[in-house]
């Protein structure tokens, strides 16, 4: 009975973590193969639209000439941070931006230099995650388990083989 168990707890687990690893997969490489990255929203100055803590997907490949008043556009600062605004107006070659919860507009313009991409559509609260899935010690804990799950299968079918006779092939 205890054995029964055990194998059905482990089939569960081996499917949870397939299913994990294939969402992963869907949800960060994929769209690299589109030109968009990902990023974690860290304010609320675009709220409601895209979350704090949402992950926010970027088109790199819309160029700036596609771009126009009302779409959410993502540029960088002078400090290296990143900045996903909506585009107010243009003016002579530069867009004026402006967070949806600000009360005023961004004092640096958006310029074809520090332009990025558009973004494309964010998932609430997965940023936390991808934030929290990045701390060191998540990681290590990740790979002892997944070490521990692939020696337990190993192990299992080392046990299985010992109690049948050698057959050639």
């Amino acid at each position: 009975m205890l054995g029964k168990s055990r194998k059905a707890l482990g089939k569960l687990v081996q499917g949870l973590l397939l299913s994990v690893s294939l969402a992963a997969a869907l949800l960060f490489l994929l769209p690299r193969l589109f030109h968009i990255s990902q990023h974690v929203v860290l304010s609320g100055s675009m709220e409601p639209a895209i979350m704090t803590g949402s992950l926010c997907f970027i088109d790199h490949g819309v160029g700036i000439e596609k771009i126009k008043a009302g779409d959410a556009a993502a540029f960088g600062r002078i400090d290296g941070s990143l900045v996903v605004h909506r585009v107010v107006r243009e003016e002579d070659g530069q867009f004026v931006t402006k967070g949806d919860a600000n009360p005023a507009e961004d004092p640096a313009v958006m310029t074809k230099e520090n332009y990025l991409g558009r973004a494309v559509f964010s998932i609430p609260y997965m940023g936390y995650m991808v934030v929290f899935l990045q701390r060191q010690e998540v990681k290590a804990s990740i790979g002892i388990l997944t070490a521990a799950f692939l020696l337990a299968g190993l192990l299992s079918v080392v046990s299985k083989k010992e109690g049948k006779p050698y057959e050639k092939t």
